[in-house]
């Protein structure tokens, strides 16, 4: 019998996958923190904080109080040593970091990691095939997007 699941869930708003968690952490806004994010599109981009709000904690402080409140503590300590280790460690993520810190999106680049050689498709970064974009927390309540037909795989307009 396998045991149940548990499941903890960091976000802005209270989403249906966050109301199916057991714990909620808060997450700051891309204008309550400094860093890094990668779009839909499959860019990264800086995020610069707008405004230093009163009690409001990034999300990377989040975890660094929980693994201390836990005993441990938790490296790297800044956004930037973040993305940095990421950019070193992870397959497709190394953008140009000077255009990241001028302010540009720098696209990913696709990668086939090693199963995905074999031939069993785990590991490949590809389209989702969501042309409007609007795999969102958000978009999906717009009425006006959800009646755009999408377009299919091969260029034809999918059925709404």
């Amino acid at each position: 019998m396998r045991g149940k699941t548990f499941l903890v869930v960091q976000d802005l708003f209270l989403t249906e996958t966050a109301q199916a968690a057991d714990v909620v952490l808060p997450a700051a806004s891309s204008y309550e923190k400094t860093g890094t994010k990668t779009n839909t599109c499959g860019e990264v981009q800086r995020l610069r904080k707008g405004i230093e709000m009163l009690g409001t904690r990034t999300d990377l402080r989040i975890f660094q109080d929980l693994a201390a409140a836990l005993g441990a503590s938790l490296k790297p300590t800044h956004s930037d040593e973040v993305f940095q280790e990421i950019h070193d460690l992870v397959p497709g993520y190394g953008v140009s970091l000077a255009g990241i810190l001028t302010g540009a999106a720098e696209p990913l680049t696709p990668f086939l990691a090693r199963s995905a050689m074999e031939g069993d498709g785990r590991g490949q970064i590809h389209s989702a095939g969501d042309t409007l974009f609007t795999s969102g927390t958000l978009s999906r309540y717009s009425g006006i997007l959800q009646r755009i037909p999408e377009r299919g795989r091969r260029g034809r307009l999918d059925p709404a």
